[in-house]
């Protein structure tokens, strides 16, 4: 693929103070300096954060002329914070990306290959660098999927995925918290989306307190599943 592409990265921020100033700087730099990807735009989705979040955030649009920034007054969920930033984009391609610092936007240069046949090119973890608990809590999670809806995806819930804007459009995503992207893959199929998976390298959290494997949010995302099985 010869052409440039015009992408909008959106990337979801709860409580992410200690992290998500590097993240920004990170993905501005290998933006600045690559020759596959302009115009781009960062959208940030400060969804409700605690901590001083949203003074990186405004200390970052300073500096940051294609930096905008979202603002949950309360945490709504990271569906919830996708959907804003998707809504916000100006560009025909989305990277989604988490902001925690376990990706590296870098990665993009192996995806950017597969957008001439592919709708969606969603990454899988092939070592995932989480503590043991959040391993096996994800990979229930992905046969659990495949189980009630019978998708195929090695890393469901992977916060790395390049996308045409034009796949959410068409997709009436209602699931504002972790089961997000278990909805997108279920009714992306349904419309004939084509769809392909990539590994990607993950990266050790540094910092930070990760919320994803709480009993609050793992029963919450269970009953958000079982809700959209009885919606099919």
């Amino acid at each position: 693929m010869t052409d440039k592409i015009a992408l909008s990265v959106i990337l979801p921020a709860y409580d992410l103070e200690s992290v998500l100033k590097n993240t920004l700087q990170e993905a501005v730099h290998h933006l600045d300096n690559q020759r596959l990807v302009e115009p781009y735009e960062l959208v940030a989705v400060n969804d409700g954060s605690r901590d001083g979040t949203a003074t990186i955030l405004e200390k970052a649009k300073k500096e940051i002329s294609n930096l905008s920034v979202i603002t949950h007054p309360e945490n709504s969920g990271y569906g919830a914070a996708m959907l804003s930033g998707i809504r916000h984009a100006r560009y025909p391609l989305l990277l989604l990306m988490d902001a925690d610092g376990q990706f590296k936007l870098s990665s993009i240069d192996d995806f950017i290959p597969d957008l001439p046949d592919y709708d969606i090119s969603t990454g899988y973890r092939k070592k995932r660098r989480d503590p043991l608990h959040r391993v096996i809590i994800g990979k229930a999670y992905t046969l659990l999927s495949a189980g009630l809806f019978g998708l195929r995806y090695q890393d469901v819930n992977c916060g790395f995925k390049l996308c045409k804007k034009e796949v959410f459009d068409s997709l009436d995503i209602t699931s504002h918290a972790g089961i997000f992207y278990t909805e997108v893959f279920i009714k992306a199929e349904e419309k004939g989306c084509r769809i392909t998976e990539r590994s990607i390298k993950h990266y050790p959290r540094s910092t930070g307190k990760q919320t994803g494997a709480s009993t609050r949010v793992i029963l919450k995302a269970l009953n958000d599943l079982i809700r959209l099985k009885m919606e099919k």
